[in-house]
């Protein structure tokens, strides 16, 4: 005990002396999500819905489940972890929804997150609109104050209520 208190204190010390002062926060990996998913309009009841991202150095994987419901929504909170902040570089969180129905697997969401701040992919609770009969596509993501980037899936983003897909000319920009 005394030898960890030892290590812990001067390992501080010596990050003080460099300018790495720690402190204590929150830390998002995965932004509060919710979709509803369908087929052609139609809500799926009692899908399944897989969501997953790493933590730590990228050696831990979390695996979230739920289930639709008779409207076809699902609804996860936020990924995320209360730690010592002090982040060197640029964080890259891997991040997938899966959506299981009737023995088919249909990726919704893959994306790499590259922030940890609150809502790092878009600014916002991810709203994800989510037809099983789409195939899966590169889809632009834009959002004000981030950068213009991609994720791969079926699932269309709605953001400030409007629906943001690949191949609209005139993605919304928000004021």
């Amino acid at each position: 005990m005394k030898h960890t208190t030892y290590k812990l204190i001067t390992g501080l010390f010596f990050l003080t002396l460099i300018g790495c002062t720690p402190y204590f926060d929150y830390i998002y990996f995965f932004s509060e999500t919710e979709g509803f998913v369908n087929i052609d309009g139609n809500p799926i009841k009692s899908a399944t819905v897989v969501r997953t991202y790493q933590v730590g150095n990228y050696t831990e994987e979390v695996v979230e489940k739920t289930t639709t419901d008779e409207n076809g929504k699902f609804y996860f909170p936020h990924g995320k972890d209360y730690r010592i902040i002090k982040i060197i570089g640029e964080a890259v969180i891997r991040q997938e929804v899966i959506i299981n129905h009737n023995g088919n697997k249909y990726s919704g969401w893959k994306y790499t997150n590259r922030g940890l701040e609150k809502y790092p992919e878009i600014g916002q609770k991810i709203i994800l609109k989510c037809d099983l009969k789409r195939t899966v596509e590169k889809k632009k993501l834009t959002a004000k104050n981030y950068r213009p980037t991609h994720y791969n899936g079926l699932c269309d983003i709605e953001y400030n209520k409007q629906l943001i897909s690949d191949g609209a000319k005139n993605t919304p920009q928000v004021n």
